[in-house]
């Protein structure tokens, strides 16, 4: 059983990212592949963390995960249809459900080379498209678009950010180095010509977080003196983040930042609010994040959490994430400062978008890293 476990929760990353590229391969009752996939492997975690009852108290954050499961339970309930409240529960709970499978079988392993090259399918995969002049065929907001064989801009955008700063983590860490050298140049060209601003910061402020977690604080200092200038060279696509950096307008004003964010959140949350002491405390159920502003999502996983699943909802992911963040500090784990450079820049990220809990490539990616790390450096082995 314990080999079994092992195979599948280290076949279940590559698994997850090659499956973002059966977005074509549609299944009867209009799923796809990578859909049904998905499912599958959250099930197989979720029975291999069930196998294991005893082990659950050792996940980091343990408690508000728990407690989590039940908040997640109560906004499937109040969804608006069985098959919104499925498919957004089996989104959230992942994160829990992957920790806790890693945790009750965990291999005293590195990052399994396995992951990162597999991770070249897809990076190839875009730079034939690249080749091909795949972005003269989708131009939004008047800039010329890489999907590579993804069918969403900002799902690929999410992989080659994770994928570019695993890679680079790896490379300055010495492990593979030229490999992962490689892979991060390779997925960084890709990420770049997405022109995914959210994902364009994920990279440096990862990479920042691993230098300080390696106590290299200097280097990190270096790239923060840096970034402005990587910024200048981007100055058409990043002129949010210059506005910020520099307490400037954008044209159009405060409001016109981040493609209309402020004016999507606030008319959102108003309403939101409007709705009074229920909705606020426990959220408008699962899928809820949908028809307050239009039927736009909010391009914040903060809000869309909390029009989901309300401020105790939130308040308890916040303790849930919390942990995992002190564990990932305390840990000596030498996989420990990447996770939680990862795991900082996506909790960062999310606040101003969505390409981080509705990205299963990303939640598998991540908790794996962060349940890796978690463990007693004790034992460690290389990965397959």
């Amino acid at each position: 059983m314990a080999r079994a476990a092992r195979i599948v929760l280290v076949g279940a990353v590559p698994a997850r990212v090659l499956l973002d590229l059966c977005w074509r391969v549609q299944l009867p009752g209009g799923w796809s592949a990578g859909q049904v996939g998905g499912a599958v492997l959250v099930l197989l975690a979720a029975v291999l963390a069930a196998a294991r009852p005893r082990s659950w108290p050792s996940v980091p954050g343990a408690a508000a995960w728990a407690a989590w499961v039940v908040v997640v339970a109560i906004g499937a309930v109040r969804a608006p249809g069985l098959e919104v409240g499925a498919n957004h529960a089996l989104q959230l709970l992942t994160p829990a459900v992957v920790l806790a499978a890693w945790t009750a079988w965990h291999p005293a392993i590195e990052l399994p080379t396995a992951w990162t090259r597999t991770a070249w399918v897809p990076v190839v995969a875009s730079l034939a498209a690249l080749a091909l002049g795949q972005p003269a065929e989708h131009v939004l907001h008047g800039w010329p678009r890489l999907l590579g064989a993804y069918g969403n801009l900002h799902g690929h955008a999410a992989a080659m950010a994770l994928f570019a700063t695993t890679g680079a983590a790896l490379a300055l860490r010495g492990v593979l180095r030229a490999e992962h050298a490689a892979l991060a140049l390779a997925a960084g060209t890709c990420l770049l010509l997405t022109w995914v601003r959210a994902e364009l910061l994920f990279v440096p402020l990862a990479l920042g977080v691993v230098l300080v977690g390696r106590r290299r604080a200097g280097w990190a200092l270096l790239g923060a003196m840096l970034l402005p200038a990587a910024v200048g060279l981007l100055w058409g696509r990043m002129g949010d983040v210059v506005a910020v950096l520099t307490l400037t307008p954008p044209e159009g004003g405060w409001a016109a930042l981040g493609s209309f964010r402020g004016a999507i959140w606030a008319d959102a949350t108003a309403r939101w609010w409007a709705e009074g002491p229920v909705s606020v405390l426990l959220g408008r159920g699962l899928g809820g994040q949908l028809g307050l502003h239009r039927h736009l999502d909010p391009h914040s996983e903060l809000l869309s959490l909390l029009f989901q699943v309300g401020v105790v909802g939130v308040t308890v992911y916040a303790v849930a994430f919390a942990g995992v963040l002190h564990r990932l500090w305390r840990s000596t784990h030498p996989l420990a400062p990447l996770a939680l450079g990862l795991v900082v820049a996506a909790g960062a990220v999310g606040l101003v978008g969505n390409d981080v809990l509705l990205r299963p490539t990303v939640v598998w990616w991540i908790a794996s890293v962060a349940a890796l790390a978690s463990r007693p450096e004790d034992g460690l082995r290389a990965g397959a």
